[in-house]
């Protein structure tokens, strides 16, 4: 059987958070919600798996790779166009080619996957949905036919959104279908699963059933389900779930950490004044500070690179990475995320202003100034051993193009459309190189060897000495590369420095496009630390001499 997963997006379901973040992204318990989906289906004994994406799809591939650390392979099938959840497993249709399990990557549930694909393969049907009986506001719920013999088997006859009750079977989004379904589907139509899809199959005389999955469910479509199913993963995890909540919880304890203390897990280079005060359960995400006198709990997600300053409280809560809570601020039964702090009751979400209360923190403050001082002392001793090839090239350069140092417009802060007029907001440099071109742009031979062993780019060590280059961060564009960047996943380019060399150096080339090189820097901006930055840079040199023979040298730093 194969898998699809449907990470489009399309719904924009917690919509404050996902205009900048793609739904399968958002972190529970630190940890991306799709991941978890991942892990259910790899345990299961499904390692091949096709992702469908549509909204911000870099940051989703970048992250996930080809699944390599789930021990899985990821096929990624790209869609331009809006097509709805049935418009989108068209998209898939070449690729299909057996009975197929489809599921959603937005939300989390324990689905027995042998016993849903034996009630499929025994009923015989088309479709089989992935149901959970209750009742949940605005989730689509599953109609059975009450005819005799129809009802035993749990044949639907069709959908709705309203008149749940208690005995209301709930549509996972889960399903498993056959191919002929597919051919149901227009081609680049939107066509919607429930109000469309299912009427057709229905219409064309094909049966579909119900599969009552016992397991848990939780769809994700408010931030109150969001909150809840955070506390549900610590409370699983923690193991006293059945004493503390009048609700049911994952099976599955999800590997979240190690607890530092009973109910309390502390991420790698966390730093936690002693006299904080924890209320379990409670997570801190990597490399955040808590300061002195805070009070954290009961079931309260810190995420990676937050700053929670004296005298703070929170409870019940979900703090976003990259998020500073400033002295004496309260924060209950809410979701914030650096400005932006929503009420998981009400839904309701409002920014904040002022900065010693809430607001956005960068990797740069959260590790110190310690980089730049380390980047100007390495450029120094660097410069100071290459100081002689750099003579002897400048000399090949002036003799045989007519100049020694050339320039390139470049840029490493984009403009931000929230400041259209604020020249600040960006900063334009000249990345140096030795000239290799005369002044008619034909490359003298000796010159094309210089270029080829990429010693002309040494000059680019005097743009780290100024600050515009670090010397391990994404790759310097131009300014007119910076400008086709348009979709918020390629942005992200510019939230760190530029570096001398970076994972873009190992994993692409010259004539890799530039969609493959935002890709890797996407990549290398989510899950760079100091230590693989050290490792990048220490194995430069050997990339080098790869490169300067023709090969190409893939280093697994991640």
């Amino acid at each position: 059987m194969q898998v699809l997963l449907l990470a489009t997006g399309e719904k924009k379901k917690l919509a404050a958070l996902s205009g900048a973040i793609p739904t399968p992204l958002l972190p529970v318990a630190n940890r991306p919600l799709m991941a978890y989906k991942l892990e259910q289906l790899a345990r299961q004994g499904y390692k091949d798996i096709l992702v469908n994406l549509y909204w911000l799809p870099g940051s989703i591939e970048a992250y996930f790779q080809h699944g390599q650390r789930w021990g899985i392979n990821l096929e990624y099938i790209l869609q331009r166009d809006a097509l709805g959840d049935a418009g989108a497993l068209r998209r898939a249709r070449s690729l299909i080619h057996e009975t197929c399990l489809v599921m959603p990557a937005d939300n989390l549930d324990e689905l027995d996957i042998a016993a849903f694909l034996d009630f499929h393969r025994q009923r015989g049907g088309v479709m089989t949905l992935a149901c959970v009986p209750g009742s949940m506001k605005n989730e689509p719920v599953v109609q059975l036919d009450m005819e005799q013999g129809a009802a035993e088997d749990n044949r639907v006859a069709g959908m709705c959104f309203s008149g749940a009750d208690r005995k209301s079977l709930i549509f996972t989004g889960a399903m498993i279908i056959e191919p002929q379904v597919l051919d149901l589907i227009p081609q680049r139509t939107s066509f919607d699963l429930c109000t469309d899809l299912v009427p057709a199959v229905l219409t064309a005389g094909m049966n579909i059933y119900a599969f009552c999955s016992s397991g848990y469910f939780n769809p994700l479509s408010s931030f109150d389900d969001y909150q809840r199913v955070q506390e549900d993963v610590l409370y699983a995890a923690w193991n006293e779930g059945d004493a503390k909540l009048e609700r049911s919880l994952p099976t599955h304890r999800a590997a979240i950490g190690q607890q530092a203390a009973h109910g309390v897990w502390i991420g790698r280079h966390a730093s936690v004044h002693p006299t904080v005060r924890f209320k379990p359960p409670v997570i801190i995400g990597e490399n955040s500070r808590i300061g002195r006198n805070v009070e954290l709990g009961p079931d309260v997600v810190i995420g990676e690179n937050v700053i929670v300053d004296d005298e703070a409280s929170i409870q019940r809560s979900t703090i976003l990475a990259h998020t500073y809570v400033g002295q004496l601020v309260n924060v209950d039964r809410r979701i914030v995320n650096q400005t932006t702090v929503i009420d998981t009751a009400t839904q309701e979400h409002l920014q904040i202003v002022d900065d010693f209360l809430l607001g956005g923190i960068q990797d740069e403050i959260v590790q110190g100034s310690l980089r730049r001082v380390f980047d100007f002392l390495l450029a120094v001793v660097f410069l100071l051993f290459a100081l002689p090839i750099m003579l002897l090239v400048g000399l090949f350069s002036l003799v045989a193009t007519g100049g020694v140092l050339e320039g390139q417009a470049c840029t490493r802060r984009f403009l931000k459309a929230s400041a259209p007029d604020r020249e600040d907001s960006k900063h334009i440099y000249r990345l140096l190189r030795f000239r290799t071109r005369r002044s008619d742009g034909k490359m003298p031979a000796l010159m094309r060897w210089v270029n080829r062993s990429e010693l002309d780019r040494l000059p680019e060590l005097w743009n780290v000495l100024r600050g515009d280059l670090s010397m391990v961060g994404p790759k310097p564009l131009s300014v007119s590369e910076a400008a086709s960047l348009k979709e918020a996943w390629q942005q992200a380019h510019f939230d760190r420095v530029p570096g001398f060399t970076g994972l873009w150096y190992f994993q692409t080339n010259s004539e890799s496009d530039m969609d493959e090189v935002l890709v890797v820097d996407a990549y290398y901006i989510a899950m760079s630390n100091w230590r693989k930055d050290a490792r990048l840079l220490w194995n430069t040199p050997k990339n080098w001499f790869y490169r300067l023979s023709g090969r190409q040298t893939v280093l697994n730093v991640f």
